[in-house]
């Protein structure tokens, strides 16, 4: 009996230009595990369209010319399963992007990212993991921390989130090795982990996320 094929990831397209969808789906069904299950030019098109074909991933524009793609996002919101967004936009800006995220949005890439970029989103998403734009992943990803996702996004486990600390903190791996009662090779295993769930880079850019994320943190009680 002949082995089935790996089921594609499922994505609509949502942007009220033809050409921009056009382009997106080219792009696509280009891939040998996604494809294109349709598109939606406004947002009451979209939301028939999650109803009607549950995609696995969402590709949405906020805006929608004379519709507003954040009503995609809250309608999405009260979906069981909730839809998988990842917000395709031509602003760069973190406020925008917890704003998405704030809405259930799994990701927020540009526009003009190179398609491999945007493949991976998708591919993220699918899985139910964040993907950010590179300037704005360390804000995005501190909200996730501390907010979560309802529907079940990754989190980090009590081991990862001691490792961050620690990171934030300024402390090598050896150090935290020692402190932790592990080896540093352990302590790259939980911190490679971490950037994979909040869709970090490098360790580079997690460093960068834990001492502001260190910054950004509640001071501790004052007992005294």
């Amino acid at each position: 009996m002949p082995e089935q094929e790996p089921k594609k990831i499922q994505v609509l397209i949502v942007d009220d230009h033809e050409v921009v969808r056009l382009g997106l789906r080219l792009l696509i069904d280009a891939r040998s595990d996604v494809t294109v299950c349709g598109e939606a030019a406004s947002a009451g098109e979209a939301i028939a369209a999650l109803t009607a074909l549950k995609p696995d991933v969402v590709l949405l524009d906020l805006d929608l010319g004379t519709s507003n793609g954040r009503d995609v996002l809250k309608a999405a919101a009260e979906m069981k399963p909730r839809p998988n967004i990842v917000v395709l936009s031509m602003a760069d800006e973190a406020v925008h992007a917890l704003q998405s995220l704030k809405h259930g949005a799994l990701g927020y890439v540009m526009k003009d990212a190179p398609p491999d970029r945007i493949i991976e989103a998708i591919r993220r998403a699918a899985g139910g993991q964040t993907h950010f734009s590179p300037s704005i992943t360390a804000v995005a990803a501190r909200h996730v921390v501390r907010h979560g996702r309802s529907s079940g996004a990754d989190l980090l486990s009590a081991r990862e989130q001691e490792v961050l600390d620690h990171m934030g903190k300024g402390a090598d791996f050896d150090t935290i090795g020692a402190a932790m009662g592990i080896s540093p090779r352990t302590v790259d295993i939980h911190a490679r982990n971490i950037c994979r769930k909040l869709g970090l880079a490098s360790l580079v850019q997690l460093r960068q996320y834990a001492l502001a994320h260190a910054q950004d943190a509640p001071p501790a009680p004052d007992h005294g």
